[in-house]
C-alpha cells in the first residue's frame, strides 16, 4: 500500500508505504546488538563475583561499562542498519548521509515503536535549497522554504546521553510536524559525534 499526502508546496513530497525491510523481525535483530555488545559487563559482574574483593572487582565492570560505551553505535545495531540501506542512492545532491527518521508524530506506537526508536532508515541526501530521504518506507522532500526551525538534541537514555540527532521542523505538510535524523553509519561514538555534527551543520547550512 502507497500513501501520497499532498502539501503546500508543489516541491515538497511525503510518501510511505509498507516497510520491507525494517519490520518487527528486523527491529528484534538490532536489539540483539544491544544484548550481544553487553555481555561484556554481564560477564565482568559473573568473574566479580567468584574473585577475591579488591581493585579489580570496581576496575573491571568500569573497564567493560568504557569498552561498551565506546562501540555505543554498534549495540545500536548499525552495522544491521548498513546491510539493510546497501550502497547509496545515485543522487546529484552535495551531502548524502546514511541515517534513521522518526516522525513527528511517531508513525510507530507499541511494542514496535519501544523496541526501537526510528520510523525508518534509508539516505538522506541535502542539496543547496532542498533535503531528500528515501528509505524502506518513507520517502520525503522538504525545500528550505518548509523548514521552520532547526534543533540538535541528545537521543536520551536510550544513547547514555551521549549520541545526537537532529530536528528538523517543517510547514506545510499535513500530519507531520518535525523529522528527527540520527545518522547510523558509525560503529563507533567518537565517529558517531562527529558524523551527526556534520549532519547537523550540512543541514544548518541549509536553512541560511
Amino acid at each position: 500500500m502507497v500513501v501520497w499526502m499532498n502539501v503546500e508546496s508543489a516541491k515538497a513530497s511525503f510518501e510511505s508505504r509498507d516497510p520491507q525491510l525494517l519490520t518487527f523481525g528486523a527491529v528484534l535483530v538490532l536489539n540483539a546488538f544491544g544484548f550481544l555488545a553487553f555481555a561484556p559487563i554481564l560477564l565482568s559482574f559473573a568473574v566479580v563475583s567468584v574473585i577475591p574483593f579488591g581493585l579489580s572487582t570496581f576496575m573491571l565492570p568500569l573497564a567493560m561499562l568504557c569498552l561498551v560505551t565506546f562501540f555505543l553505535p554498534f549495540a545500536f545495531g548499525n552495522p544491521y542498519v548498513q546491510r539493510l540501506a546497501g550502497k547509496p542512492p545515485h543522487t546529484s545532491l552535495a551531502q548524502c548521509f546514511l541515517v534513521q527518521v522518526t516522525c513527528r508524530p511517531r508513525r510507530h506506537s507499541g511494542p514496535r515503536g519501544v523496541l526501537e526508536d526510528a520510523d525508518d532508515i534509508g539516505w538522506l541526501g541535502v542539496g543547496a535549497e532542498h533535503l531528500e530521504f528515501k528509505g524502506d518506507s518513507l520517502t520525503l522532500k522538504v525545500p528550505s522554504a518548509n523548514i521552520r526551525a532547526l534543533g540538535f538534541q541528545s537521543i536520551g537514555w536510550r544513547g547514555l546521553f551521549l549520541s545526537h540527532r537532529t530536528v528538523v521542523q517543517v510547514e506545510g505538510m499535513p500530519g507531520v510536524d518535525a523529522f528527527e535524523f540520527t545518522e547510523r553509519a558509525s560503529w563507533m561514538l567518537l565517529q558517531s559525534r562527529r558524523i551527526g555534527l556534520e549532519l547537523h551543520k550540512v543541514l544548518e547550512s541549509l536553512c541560511k
